[in-house]
């Protein structure tokens, strides 16, 4: 399995001691138009707000494009909400790494159609 397909496999657990061992100290993320987290702290708090809106979440990647140290996987996402509704978007996230370690992290996404009533 490709290194993303497991750091997503990771972020699909929702535990964030999964995905804490893949950043870098100063990993920074861009997530839809939030605003961006520096340093891996930063990052982990962002995670876990965003995730106290979701009971599960599911990437199905479809689409990779590599570029030496960079990497962008587009996917179809499937948001599980507290509510129990599932809401699928599409989602392009371009992963950079430093060594092991990711040291940035874009998401473009839509988010609307998820927090919708």
């Amino acid at each position: 399995m490709s290194w993303w397909n497991e750091y997503f496999s990771d972020i699909d657990t929702l535990n964030i001691d999964n995905v804490e061992k893949w950043l870098d100290e100063e990993v920074s993320v861009r997530f839809a138009n939030w605003p961006e987290h520096h340093g891996k702290t930063a990052v982990i708090e962002s995670f876990l707000s965003f995730w106290t809106n979701l009971k599960a979440v599911r990437h199905i990647n479809d689409g990779i494009m590599i570029n030496g140290n960079r990497v962008c996987v587009e996917a179809n996402v499937t948001f599980t909400r507290r509510d129990d509704r599932e809401v699928s978007v599409r989602a392009a996230t371009i992963l950079e790494r430093a060594g092991e370690k990711i040291k940035e992290i874009s998401v473009y996404v839509d988010l609307a159609p998820v927090f919708e009533p």
